[in-house]
């Protein structure tokens, strides 16, 4: 639970980004060669790994439903055999088992509810959650569309050296530890690998829609490739023509991949390549505070 908290989290927060001030300060240094090259990686698809451990996991189920059958054959048989009476209502070979429910629910007016298409991923080795397919995040405060993926990349947390024994403890039996034991039944506790969440890439046809909020114009930006890194409060928007509106002040790419860096909370970004910005900028002076 933890986990999806951080996850809800981390989207409400990327939301409320768009709640700062109006971009107008010094701009920041441009992406250096080794930011590209993360943003490049992180923006790698996930598409081969899901559809592989999908397949993986429809192998197994249907290993297990042959087993589960096998054992349904084998303990008809043995009644059969031992003529021991079987129900009527409550026989081994029914022939359809009982169907479950969908779970009802009613998101809250706080609530942050994302959906895909295409399923989801999680990759406890790297720390990457990933949907897949026509995702979109609602959210109180804005609304996330058109991604093809979109990836939540966890910090790794560092690993703690274990102290080392005395000579008393080296020679007792050794005895269980609560702690240690109390693993889940999923493949371990993934909160003792992982931390917060580090930055959110979505990929794709990617578009993101603030809410109306009273006293701010509402802000409009898209993109190949979004991404927010959560700890240096830094957006980019590149790929395709990214594009980004506040009120009636616009900013487009003039070129296509061009990139658009901004750190929201200070106002502050810089463009690389051709664009264009433009808008009523006396307008926008009159419904300034």
């Amino acid at each position: 639970m933890t986990r999806f908290f951080q996850i809800y989290q981390a989207l409400v927060i990327c939301g409320g980004l768009f709640l700062a001030p109006s971009i107008c300060a010094a701009p920041p240094p441009s992406l250096t060669q080794s930011q590209d090259t993360i943003l490049e990686a992180a923006t790698t698809s996930k598409k081969a790994a899901a559809a592989a451990a999908s397949s993986a996991a429809q192998a197994s189920l249907a290993e297990d439903l042959a087993a589960a059958q096998s054992a349904s054959d084998d303990l008809a048989k043995f009644l059969v055999q031992a003529e021991v009476p079987v129900p009527a209502d409550n026989t081994a070979t029914a022939d359809e088992p009982a169907d479950t429910k969908p779970l009802e629910v009613t998101p809250g007016p706080s609530d942050t509810v994302i959906n895909c298409s295409g399923g989801m991923y999680f990759d406890a080795d790297a720390g990457v959650l990933v949907y897949l397919k026509n995702v979109v995040v609602k959210d109180p405060r804005y609304d996330l569309s058109g991604a093809d993926e979109l990836k939540i990349f966890f910090a790794k947390k560092p690993v703690e050296a274990k102290p080392a024994e005395s000579a008393t403890e080296s020679a007792s039996p050794a005895t269980p530890d609560a702690k240690t034991n109390a693993k889940s039944p999923l493949g371990g506790d993934i909160g003792a690998k992982f931390g917060d969440v580090e930055r959110i890439v979505a990929t794709g046809a990617v578009r993101i829609d603030q809410k109306p909020v009273a006293g701010k114009e509402a802000i409009k930006a898209s993109g190949r490739v979004f991404t927010y890194h959560l700890k240096e409060d830094r957006i980019i928007l590149s790929g395709g023509y990214p594009w980004f509106t506040q009120g009636t002040t616009y900013m487009r790419a003039k070129k296509p991949n061009l990139t658009l860096q901004l750190f929201p909370k200070t106002g502050s970004f810089n463009t690389q390549g051709e664009w264009e910005m433009g808008g009523n900028l006396e307008q926008k002076k009159k419904g300034s505070p």
